[in-house]
């Protein structure tokens, strides 16, 4: 599956990921393509990291920060643009490999962040059929 959407500036809103997902690395690059970028010497991260960034037509920004060498594996931390975790989710070809979400794993973390509910992309985009 092509992710159908621009390359863009990372949105990093905070440090609190909205999703955790496992991949290896290969099928982080066959999902997503290649990285956006490397970490480099200003990047505070546990572990080595590459990033991807992708700007959706309906508005919706996603950051991608995916660790290495993450103890448990390598792992992708999804921030964004809309706290809406079910409209990224339909954006993401995740699905069938997210291990956390803040709205399950903290749901009064997730509201206070401003969490919302809905499970459709405003532009009828559906990316994870």
């Amino acid at each position: 599956m092509k992710i159908e959407a621009e390359r863009a500036p990372p949105f990093y809103p905070d440090h609190y990921p909205l999703i955790a997902f496992q991949l290896s690395y290969e099928e982080m690059v066959t999902r997503f393509g290649l990285p956006h970028r490397v970490m480099d010497e200003n990047d505070n991260e546990p572990c080595p990291c590459e990033y991807w960034s992708f700007l959706f037509p309906c508005g919706l920004s996603i950051f991608i920060a995916f660790h290495l060498q993450a103890p448990t594996g390598p792992t992708g931390s999804v921030y964004a643009s809309s706290r809406d975790i079910g409209h990224i989710l339909e954006h993401l070809p995740v699905n069938d490999c997210v291990f956390w979400r803040l709205d399950i794993a903290e749901p009064d973390l997730y509201r206070e962040r401003g969490g919302i509910l809905s499970s459709t992309c405003p532009c009828g985009t559906k990316q994870n059929a």
